[in-house]
């Protein structure tokens, strides 16, 4: 209900207009899970859905948010799968993923407590690394983004119990800085990801190699458009 209210008053939104089928139809998904006594999943199908309504977000924002929130564990292995593979298909799809990491480390900076936004970004990011195209790797590797993982290098945050949980963040941006400055060891990760991925019946090479041929693409238009850099 909440969503259709939403809806409703966003109807002088062209784009809200043309998502309603795609909306109506999660929505139909959440009541059917309700049915199957999935009352968890439903619930979350519809706030996905409220969020995407109310704060204007895309399928892929609200995916990589919902990998990175609070939960105390981490985003399962498909979820990470759809985020490589839909950062390198675009420009624009990397700059939505970037662009929600960013947010929750911020938001980590901000509230420590909060340290597994941080931790669960990088997370995404090392999956990425690892398994995404290659010209999204490169993107990983400029100034920028390698201050990112050197800030980082120095989260704290010690919990009431007294226990150091900002060292799960400094750990896993130290490997991937040292990671990323590593282009025999970079070379080798990315190998064996893409041979577990073969044998899984996931992308493997073969999906690799479809993601270069996008990649080179992509680079290209880099090339003729600045606005990126």
């Amino acid at each position: 209900i909440l969503a259709l209210e939403l809806l409703s008053k966003k109807n002088g939104s062209p784009g809200t207009k043309q998502g309603l089928p795609r909306i109506m139809n999660e929505l139909t998904k959440a009541f059917g899970k309700l049915k199957q006594g999935d009352y968890g999943g439903a619930l979350k199908q519809v706030q996905q859905q409220v969020k995407k309504v109310a704060l204007d977000m895309t399928d892929l924002e609200v995916v990589v948010e919902e990998a990175t929130n609070l939960e105390p564990w981490g985003p399962h292995g498909k979820l990470l799968a759809r985020i490589a593979k839909e950062a390198g298909q675009s420009e624009e799809n990397f700059r939505e993923v970037m662009g929600v990491l960013v947010d929750r480390i911020s938001c980590a900076w901000k509230k420590p407590k909060h340290w597994r936004m941080a931790y669960k970004s990088l997370l995404v990011l090392d999956y990425i690394i690892k398994n995404g195209p290659e010209q999204v790797v490169g993107e990983l590797t400029d100034d920028e983004s390698m201050d990112i993982f050197h800030d980082l290098e120095k989260f704290v945050f010690v919990g009431e119990d007294l226990r150091d949980y900002g060292i799960n963040v400094r750990k896993r941006a130290q490997d991937i800085a040292a990671l990323l400055n590593d282009p025999e060891a970079l070379a080798e990760e990315r190998s064996v990801a893409a041979k577990s991925k073969s044998k899984l019946g996931g992308m493997g090479r073969k999906g690799m190699s479809s993601s270069s041929s996008s990649s080179s693409s992509w680079q290209r238009q880099r090339r003729r458009d600045s606005g990126f850099e």
